[in-house]
């Protein structure tokens, strides 16, 4: 959470202006949401496979999904 603020101060001390400050921030909470989704999916895969008894998993193929928030791998 630390890094996160951290990030926050930095772009605003950074900015020429506010409008400069609100974009870029955007542009960093679409990037940090679009991560966490990202992961959030993965970890949701692992345990989807762990649940399967019947079917046998050749493994896990990399696929990009588009969201609001930009694309997740």
């Amino acid at each position: 959470m630390s890094q996160i603020l951290t990030e926050i101060m930095t772009v605003l001390k950074d900015s020429n202006n506010l409008f400069d400050a609100e974009q870029n921030l955007m542009m960093q909470c679409q990037t940090l949401i679009a991560t966490a989704l990202g992961q959030a999916l993965e970890d949701l895969d692992d345990l989807l496979i762990g649940e399967t008894e019947y079917q046998e998993i050749v493994g896990k193929r990399e696929r990009t999904l588009n969201f609001m928030c930009g694309a997740v791998t």
